[in-house]
């Protein structure tokens, strides 16, 4: 979570003013980047306003004029705070005094030491609390007299329990039958009130039972306010280093030490004796709950009133983080979901939907909220999936299972294209069908119909297939080289080299993601691009093309990168699946890295071309990094790399290890056989993107085995008969591109692959994985729409500081 964010999720709303303002001091860190980058100059004219005098000292040796100048923010921060704390901790401190008082007094009092109403007492009043903005109980005396509020500290106690008059007459009118639960409580724990006074504590008239229960608000409320000023304080103390520590990391400066040395911590409200001050005051209250409302136990009165705290941060916690949602929501004009049942959510106190209505000659009619366009889709999809399944005038094939599996098709690849339920649902549902449909036979569509069990057996061996294991031994060396930072400390290392022409720049980030969406997938690839990229972009002038075409050349990159590793992508296993003889590693590089280097020259000389050169663009080089290899990551590297080597000569060890997919075992069992990779990270894994790839294999294997596959084959055959092996050739990519664009770069792996691997094995002279390897690229090559690939998705959603898209729809 973001500090602004934990900021304003755990302070208290009603000194909201008084915190550190952290978003302002991060604006004025990017205006300072943006001033030190733009000039090298170390002077830059006279500065409107002066340091504050603690800091100084702290500058007066050799200091930066971007010191200087941040250093005055920061000043008034830091005496906004200070001045709030001492305000509030005397406050707070008078508020503990005056409830001491008014304890000892209402003893002395009940006890009929003062026959006649005192000085004192009518002098004092209830206290009225802090009021916070979730409505924390208010005292008797501000709810019913308005006029009490207005009363200084020492004169509120008066108007909350009356004159002592009042007071007697209720002990004279108390009723002993009201009082046997706290009796009993009383004798049970008799030995903790040896010492005290056994009256006003424990007695059961009226005028003792509400000065208890007030008692009992207020310490709870003192005692919740004291914990909250502890609280500001430790959190504004790390909201001053996490922002200095972002200077310094922007601007190459050194001031954090300093100032927190030098200036913070010789505050007040940063030091020991503030912090006992309150420890203090928060066991005097302690004691006093004790008395009051714990028969004396102070540590019973310790776990009550925690339990108070805790209810009350979680209640507040709760409320913020609803309101936090809803305005992101409201911002954002997305409030809420829609899925085939309507609204979805409801839970966060969201405001109820209004119905849609349908207005006709025949009058007004109520539109149900599940009637989407959406179900609609379904409908027809399911409508088409039946007709082809019973309609005689709709049957195409003579096998009922050919038929069947090609019901199956149709309602799979609609499902897919119009996405009305998830894509890895979908995938969960062609088992099912595969099972109850029967389209299953012996020897690739030439002997018998299995039956239902047979085909539930046959079916489930076909989906975990080798690949997925090579998929999960893909995400797994993501999931280290990520957790702990190795992908961004690699990759800053090389953009170190890259200098300063822009040209050259975007080049060498294109080159990097591509690199990076090889080993931690197109997924992760994007994401930490971007964040490294951020510098950049911060500097540049807002709508700068340079920006545009920095995020762009980034998403492309690493849509191709998706292509140059058998585990950069799902499309890649599924194509190494459907070959009889697959390709290695080695021979793997050897044709993706050619057809990626040309792509991404090809999409660099394009975006120069569409955007320019960026000339008159001053980029700013990426600080040296001092960070070294910890014995955890380089052992993590050598077990990545280790792994790699031995994918890449499987051939040669084919004999002992059988398959990639054993080698794939090995840094799953070494991760998290070590603790390195927890089983939450086993969680975080793309399941979704597993699931899809299962059940793209079910679907290709079914529609091989019902003999569908060589029905197709047959058809196309007759179409493309006559063509040379490039024509063909451009046919699958020409079609694989749209669908590749249009619907998802793994289900036109899905659907193509396997007719490719047919067509090809079935040419005079055969060249099957010719064609698989060109429809594999292709698959991964298609990013003409913003929703192709993940890393479209992640650019066409980048802002600004201002929330302005780098990459815009417009034209």
């Amino acid at each position: 979570m973001k500090f602004s964010h934990s900021l304003q999720l755990n302070s208290v709303p009603d000194w909201s003013q008084h915190y550190l303002d952290y978003q302002h001091l991060k604006k004025v860190v990017y205006s300072l980047e943006r001033e030190q980058y733009a000039s090298n100059d170390t002077e830059t004219g006279e500065h409107g306003a002066a340091l504050e005098s603690e800091s100084e000292t702290l500058l007066s040796s050799d200091p930066s004029d971007l010191d200087r100048r941040f250093v005055v923010h920061l000043d008034a921060e830091l005496r906004k705070i200070v001045d709030f704390y001492c305000l509030k901790e005397k406050e707070l401190g008078d508020e503990v005094d005056m409830t001491h008082e008014h304890i000892r007094m209402a003893e002395e009092d009940y006890d009929g030491v003062s026959g006649g109403e005192s000085d004192a007492e009518a002098a004092l009043d209830e206290p009225d609390p802090p009021r916070r903005a979730h409505g924390r109980t208010r005292s008797h005396a501000s709810a019913s007299d308005p006029d009490a509020e207005s009363l200084p500290v020492s004169h509120r106690w008066f108007h909350t329990f009356g004159k002592k008059g009042s007071f007697h007459k209720s002990r004279r009118h108390h009723s002993p039958s009201n009082s046997s639960f706290d009796t009993n409580l009383a004798s049970n724990d008799g030995n903790s009130m040896r010492g005290m006074a056994p009256n006003v504590w424990m007695s059961q008239d009226d005028y003792a039972i509400d000065l208890r229960l007030t008692l009992k608000r207020k310490l709870i409320e003192i005692y919740t306010l004291l914990n909250e000023l502890r609280g500001f304080s430790d959190l504004n103390q790390t909201g001053m280093k996490k922002i200095l520590k972002k200077y310094d990391k922007i601007t190459g400066g050194t001031l954090k030490d300093r100032y927190m040395e030098q200036v913070v911590k010789v505050k007040y409200p940063f030091q020991p004796q503030a912090h006992a001050l309150l420890s203090d005051r928060v066991n005097e209250v302690v004691q006093m709950y004790a008395r009051v409302a714990a028969r004396g136990d102070e540590e019973l009165a310790q776990q009550q009133l925690r339990m108070q705290l805790r209810e009350e941060v979680v209640w507040h916690r709760n409320t913020v983080w609803r309101e936090m949602i809803n305005i992101e929501r409201r911002a954002q004009a997305a409030t809420l979901e829609k899925s085939l049942m309507g609204r979805t959510g409801g839970s966060l106190g969201e405001e109820p939907e209004m119905p849609r209505l349908l207005r006709t000659p025949l009058g007004t009619f109520v539109v149900p909220s599940f009637f989407t366009i959406g179900t609609l889709q379904l409908a027809l999809s399911l409508l088409v999936f039946v007709l082809l399944l019973k309609a005689p005038a709709l049957r195409i094939f003579d096998r009922v299972e050919v038929q069947n599996c090609f019901a199956l098709l149709v309602l799979c690849t609609s499902l897919w294209v119009t996405e009305v339920v998830e894509l890895f649902v979908t995938s969960l549902l062609v088992p099912f069908l595969i099972v109850t449909l029967r389209v299953a036979r012996e020897g690739e569509g030439e002997g018998r119909r299995l039956s239902a069990p047979e085909t539930s057996k046959w079916i489930f061996s076909q989906m975990f297939a080798p690949n997925i294991s090579l998929l999960l031994g893909g995400f797994t060396l993501a999931a280290a080289l990520s957790k702990y930072g190795i992908d961004k400390v690699l990759a800053t290392r090389v953009l170190q080299y890259a200098g300063s022409r822009p040209s050259v720049v975007l080049l060498a980030h294109m080159l990097v993601a591509c690199f990076a969406s090889m080993w931690i997938s197109n997924v992760a690839a994007p994401v930490l691009m971007f964040s490294l990229v951020q510098p950049i972009l911060r500097n540049l002038p807002p709508k700068s093309p340079y920006a545009t075409s920095m995020v762009m050349g980034i998403a492309l990159a690493s849509n191709i990168g998706g292509q140059t590793s058998p585990i950069a992508s799902p499309q890649n296993l599924i194509a190494l699946q459907y070959m009889d003889k697959p390709l290695g590693w080695v021979q793997w590089f050897g044709i993706t890295i050619p057809v990626s280097g040309v792509s991404l020259l090809a999409l660099w000389l394009l975006l120069l071309w569409s955007f320019g050169t960026g000339s008159g663009v001053h980029i700013k080089r990426i600080p040296e990094s001092d960070h070294t290899f910890t014995l955890k990551q380089w052992f993590i590297s050598g077990v990545c790399v280790g792994t790699i080597v031995l994918w890449c000569f499987q051939n040669q060890i084919q004999a002992m290890v059988g398959d990639m997919a054993v080698t794939a075992l090995i840094p799953l069992v070494l991760f998290f056989g070590t603790g390195i990779l927890t089983k939450e990270d086993f969680n975080n894994f793309l399941w979704t993107i597993v699931f899809l790839a299962m059940g793209g294999i079910a679907l290709g294997k079914a529609v091989a085995s019902s003999g569908l596959l060589k029905s197709l084959d047959a058809f196309v055959q007759d179409r493309v008969n006559g063509l040379p092996l490039w024509g063909i050739m451009l046919i699958l990519v020409a079609v694989g591109l749209v669908v590749a664009t249009f619907i998802s770069h793994t289900i036109a792996a899905v659907l193509l692959v396997p007719i490719a691997a047919q067509m090809g094995a079935n040419l005079a002279d055969p060249h099957p994985r010719l064609l698989i390897m060109a429809t594999t690229l292709t698959s991964s090559a298609a990013m003409g729409l913003p929703v192709s690939g993940f890393p479209n998705m992640t650019a066409i959603n980048l802002e600004d500081e201002v929330g302005h898209h780098y990459v815009s729809l417009a034209f």
